[in-house]
């Protein structure tokens, strides 16, 4: 059995908007494969409504869905990049990048899909492998 994939994403004050955007691309197939945990932080400039920090994607990849966890895996990989694709051009008709703009992907558990390594590199992210036993493509 593969160990769970497990991918931290994080996007400043668009960490909401990041997770909405991934979990919208998500089959219901593939939804049922992840489990999703949020980290709030409160403000106190916005009446002291907590606001998502980070959002953490577990996917099933060693359970009897294995082709359903794979699947899952690979739209989640894909969505991000295309967020990506999004910001980047939001930004450039703005023609301007906020501190923060950029966009952190940690690799918790298991090997990323090529999709996330695609992302190295890239303008608006940053890609970390935090599970010392992941095969890392460059």
């Amino acid at each position: 059995m593969a160990d769970p994939l497990k991918i931290r994403i994080e996007a400043g004050k668009n960490t909401e908007e990041l997770a909405k955007f991934v979990l919208d691309r998500l089959s219901d197939e593939e939804l049922d494969q992840v489990e999703v945990d949020r980290d709030f932080e409160r403000n106190a400039g916005t009446a002291n409504e907590p606001f998502t920090i980070g959002v953490i994607l577990t996917i099933a990849i060693g359970t009897e869905a294995v082709v359903a966890g794979f699947k899952a895996a690979q739209a989640i990989s894909e969505a991000i990049k295309s967020y990506v694709e999004y910001r980047t051009k939001k930004l450039e008709q703005q023609k301007s990048s906020e501190p923060g703009e950029t966009m952190q992907v940690y690799v918790l558990a298991g090997d990323p899909p090529p999709e996330i390594n695609d992302l190295r590199g890239t303008r608006l992210v940053k890609v970390e492998v935090r599970n010392p036993g992941a095969s890392v493509k460059n």
